[in-house]
């Protein structure tokens, strides 16, 4: 960086080290602070051969898809004021991965099951205490409720290696179904009336098979006052709640 912006090392240092910049340094280092203008500087002031700069342009670009797509997940799912339909809690991305983790592990549920698993524990907890675990919002669809833009959430933590989802033929056609990746199971992010509620849908549902709980799911007045639209559902449903 010091060869890059033409400083000596030992400034460089110092600053790296928390001494203040000069008024000219601070407004070239805030200047390359954006990444097309550090492309601009580094390709007309020749201190970088060409692979070099070929190099930091690819390293941008994947970085610059990142936060894209960062954006774009958290548009997806982020509620601002939480409200009804996110169960009053902000969207965790941290507690909706760890607890599809947590399902991959111990039940290794097919897509389907998962979204019921998902729905119910939510509604469990907001049953319980006024607030969601993760945040998420649900839709009523043909196969019952499920969070909304599922695809996308499991996309993401597929990429992020938090589960694997593997395609498979069963008698009723091709589904998939969820396994760990290679992360570890964090149940610190979950506190301890929100572990109670997770485990009592892990002991009720989980000896149940996909159909059984797609049927359960079918008996909810949330699926039903909402499946002809295929709209959200509010989370004050759970307190209609049958299955548990």
């Amino acid at each position: 960086m010091s060869e890059i912006l033409g400083l000596g090392i030992n400034t460089w240092r110092l600053y790296e080290n928390g001494e203040v910049p000069t008024v000219a340094n601070a407004r070239l280092m805030q200047l390359i602070s954006d990444p097309q203008n550090f492309i601009k500087h580094i390709s007309e002031f020749g201190t970088c051969s060409q692979r070099e700069i070929d190099k930091i342009r690819k390293n941008i670009n994947e970085q610059q898809q990142k936060t894209s797509e960062a954006h774009f997940f958290e548009s997806l799912f982020h509620v601002s004021p939480p409200n009804r339909f996110s169960g009053y809690s902000s969207f965790s991305k941290t507690k909706a991965g760890q607890l599809i983790l947590l399902f991959a592990k111990e039940l290794s549920p097919y897509k389907t099951a998962m979204n019921k698993l998902l729905f119910y524990t939510d509604f469990l907890h907001f049953k319980n205490t006024g607030r969601s675990i993760t945040g998420l919002k649900y839709v009523a669809i043909d196969f019952g409720p499920v969070p909304d833009h599922y695809g996308s959430l499991y996309e993401m933590l597929t990429e992020e290696n938090t589960i694997s989802i593997n395609g498979i033929i069963t008698d009723y056609g091709f589904t998939e179904r969820f396994y760990p990746g290679r992360k570890v199971v964090d149940l610190a992010a979950f506190d301890e009336s929100e572990m109670k509620d997770i485990r009592e849908i892990t002991s009720y549902l989980g000896g149940k098979s996909t159909k059984e709980i797609v049927e359960q799911s079918h008996a909810e007045e949330a699926w039903m006052e909402n499946q002809l639209d295929k709209s959200r559902i509010s989370y004050l449903s759970a307190f209609s709640l049958k299955a548990i």
